[in-house]
């Protein structure tokens, strides 16, 4: 029996850590997804893209909704919705806003590198707001994502210009929202379920992001040739929708610091899917300071 309750186990940790690579795998494809999107169809721009993916991933959003969030769930308060509907606002929204505003200025893969960031800002945000001590490990996982950055940007430098500044303050944006939405949304998930939350900000999200979309451009939102939806159905699919049942799955599996160690292969993977589908270079300096940040929130994520 403790045989068979081994083997067991060590399937489903197997289970888990290929979902959490298959949703890393995912999420490594979205930026590649965006830069395509841009590049077949010159008129549409971040809020297009965004409400398009939006607009197809919301029946997944809500299959998940009803596969996997309990009939018998607490009821929730007014108070819950609210709270929801502005954590969809202010945190998805706008940082996916900003950031996809910023791929139509820079590489996928400094988009990446940049936005991969923010687990430092979520350490640094809550040690702000529940000053604990911090530990000497702790300090040297900061030390070096942030040492990444400068060697990514001393790369960068001769070539950046006012549109790559933007860009990459675009990005920083994006990550340091998406820092505070994490931070703040950490009671809520505890008591909802990590796909309850999810699932009801994505609601509220998609709803002003098209709101947004039909606002700017029209009806004329819609009308798009045929070949941005061959890379607009796989983004919402298998950029956004997949891997969030992927994950949680993961989760309950090996664990959400597990979970987030095999998550620091999302940057690599991205630039090199990036030098392989779209024609991106990364040089030395980009791969080391790279290699630096994803060293720095792997260890962040072992603690």
């Amino acid at each position: 029996m403790e045989t068979i309750i081994r083997r067991i186990s060590a399937d489903a940790r197997l289970v888990g850590i290929l979902a959490i690579l298959a949703a890393t795998v995912g999420l490594s494809l979205k930026a590649i997804f965006i830069k395509l999107a841009y590049q077949v169809d010159s008129s549409a721009d971040a809020i297009t893209v965004l409400a398009l993916r939006m607009l197809v991933a919301l029946p997944m959003f809500m299959l998940f909704h009803w596969l996997y969030v309990k009939r018998d769930s607490p009821a929730l308060t007014v108070k819950d919705y609210t709270t929801l509907a502005a954590m969809g606002m202010v945190g998805f929204y706008l940082s996916a806003l900003l950031d996809y505003s910023a791929l139509q200025y820079i590489p996928a893969g400094l988009e990446r590198l940049v936005l991969f960031l923010y687990p430092t800002f979520v350490v640094l945000i809550t040690w702000v707001v529940k000053p604990t001590e911090i530990s000497r490990r702790l300090v040297m996982a900061l030390a070096l994502s942030y040492a990444g950055i400068v060697v990514v940007f001393v790369e960068q430098a001769p070539l950046m210009d006012s549109a790559t500044t933007k860009g990459v303050v675009m990005v920083f944006g994006a990550a340091l929202v998406f820092s505070f939405y994490t931070v703040a949304s950490v009671d809520l998930i505890r008591r909802l379920g990590a796909m309850r939350f999810t699932v009801h900000a994505m609601y509220t999200a998609t709803l002003v992001i098209v709101a947004h979309g039909l606002y700017v451009h029209g009806i004329s939102l819609l009308a798009h040739p045929p070949i941005l939806y061959i890379y607009i159905v796989p983004m919402a699919a298998f950029a956004t929708a997949l891997p969030l049942v992927l994950t949680a799955a993961g989760i309950k599996r090996i664990g959400a610091a597990r979970a987030s160690v095999i998550g620091t292969l999302g940057p690599p993977m991205t630039l090199f899917i990036a030098w392989l589908v779209l024609g991106e270079h990364f040089g030395p300096l980009q791969l080391t300071g790279g290699a630096l940040i994803v060293l720095g929130v792997f260890m962040l994520g072992k603690r």
